[in-house]
């Protein structure tokens, strides 16, 4: 017994439950009455009271698969059978309290798993994704839900706060954000999964809500705020998809993970970045409190959760300081880049398509040098930038890496470890900013005077805005 040191339970396999509370020195049969010969799988003892315990009994090796499973509230001398909703001809295995809230059970039988919100009284399946096998032991660790089954395999059911607080308050009537736990803040770039080994939790702050009923016309959005009240993530369910943060919500259970990732810089389409790694997906926050802001629709719900350092590395609190420093400006210098690549490429096109409709016009070929002048500027001032003709990784060998990808290279080093920051990370800070120099300044004579000239000639030219194309007929 987890409260008395001298009260110890037993079950045999001969469907004995046999109970001392003197340390051994003698022994009483509390075996629940007209219970035939079976095997007493496993025996719970409440973490609430003392004088309660769960047994869970089996008899299919008496060719009888009729479930059983036995509370009792006064250290044995009555027994209640507990077995409404459960299947016939399904064992139980295991039966286990939830050592948080009071009357949450959770129950192993021969084809799956089982819970119950009243102390026994009723039982439903919480199957999920689990396979039809036999559950051998539970155990609640941490806030996870634990099994392990005859399958050869470990399940991890992660973060139980929403069916605790079904427990806890009977359920919920309107929407529900639930309270996200502590959550650790590592240095993991991923999951660490290995094909057909099995499968780790995902990193991050998991975040349950629920939505009895779903309005398909409104929106959604899950913000996250960072110790000062500013946002620092945005999910939403009217994001463009390649912009990342787009939110998916149904009607009914929702969980969503933040990686304790900020929000990313403005992302290229057509251009594989080589050196990104997860330092396009946005670096890491600091260790502190945080907020989670659910609104769906008019409704909005709130709640506050910490994230804590990873105790393994145990960063102190400068040096985490100095790195948000300094990946702040690196990843502001990739959203900067990659902003004006966007407005040059915008540039770009309309001046093909200026030029493509004036071709075989008056003042047509003036125009096109003019064009193809300004092009090969962009061109040349892209493809510093960026490496747009890398496609795959192996392009690394092929083409130099952009401007763009040596900063990301950096965001990786930084972030990809709580260790505090090198003087040769900053030296190489300082190393692209000079390179980047003279390369905004290229940029701003582009997008200002270079541009403006061509606008000029091409008001000069008085090119029309709509160019009637020309066909082999005339038309009457």
């Amino acid at each position: 017994s987890p409260h008395d040191a001298k009260v110890l339970w037993i079950g045999t396999d001969d469907g004995l439950v046999q109970l001392t509370r003197d340390g051994g020195t003698t022994w009483t049969n509390v075996t629940p009455k007209g219970l035939p010969e079976s095997l007493i799988n496993m025996i719970e003892v409440s973490s609430f009271d003392p004088a309660t315990a769960y047994v869970a009994v089996s008899r299919y090796k008496w060719n009888d698969n009729t479930p059983h499973l036995f509370k009792t509230t006064d250290y044995g001398a009555n027994w209640t059978r507990l077995v409404s909703g459960l299947e016939d001809g399904d064992p139980v295995r295991v039966v286990r309290e939830d050592p948080a809230v009071r009357n949450l059970l959770y129950a192993g039988t021969e084809t799956g798993f089982w819970v119950s919100y009243d102390g026994g009284l009723a039982w439903q399946r919480l199957q999920l994704n689990l396979p039809h096998v036999p559950i051998t032991d539970i155990r609640v660790h941490t806030g996870d839900l634990v099994i392990s089954t005859e399958g050869r395999a470990f399940w991890i059911l992660d973060d139980i706060t929403a069916i605790r607080r079904v427990a806890d308050v009977g359920g919920t009537t309107g929407m529900t954000l639930f309270q996200p736990r502590t959550t650790y803040r590592t240095a993991l770039g991923s999951n660490g999964t290995v094909p057909g080994m099995g499968k780790n939790a995902p990193q991050g702050a998991l975040v349950s809500f629920q939505i009895p009923k779903l309005d398909t016309a409104a929106t959604a959005k899950l913000e996250f705020l960072g110790p000062e009240g500013a946002v620092v993530r945005t999910f939403a369910t009217d994001a463009k998809p390649n912009e990342g943060g787009k939110l998916t919500i149904k009607q009914g259970f929702n969980r969503v993970i933040w990686d304790l990732r900020r929000e990313p810089p403005t992302p290229l389409t057509g251009v594989f970045n080589a050196e990104a790694g997860t330092a396009m997906n946005g670096y890491r926050v600091a260790p502190g409190r945080y907020q989670t802001r659910l609104t769906v629709g008019k409704e909005t719900a709130t709640r506050s959760f910490d994230v804590v350092a990873d105790p393994r590395t145990n960063p102190s609190p400068e040096d985490v300081r100095v790195q948000q420093e300094w990946l702040a400006q690196a990843t502001a210098r990739v959203d900067e880049i990659h902003r004006r690549i966007l407005t040059l490429r915008a540039i770009r096109d309309q001046v093909k398509a200026l030029t493509d409709r004036t071709a075989g016009q008056p003042d047509g070929d003036s125009v096109a040098v003019a064009a193809k002048t300004l092009t090969a500027a962009i061109d040349s001032a892209e493809g510093v930038m960026i490496n747009a003709r890398a496609r795959t990784f192996q392009d690394v060998i092929n083409f130099r890496n952009g401007l763009n990808d040596q900063y990301l290279n950096l965001i990786g080093a930084i972030d990809g470890t709580d260790a505090p920051m090198t003087q040769g990370m900053k030296i190489r800070f300082g190393d692209l900013e000079k390179i980047w120099a003279p390369i905004a300044a290229r940029v701003r004579q582009i997008v200002g005077g270079d541009v403006e000239r061509f606008n000029d000639l091409v008001r000069a030219r008085k090119v029309p805005a709509i160019i009637v194309p020309k066909t082999r007929e005339p038309i009457p």
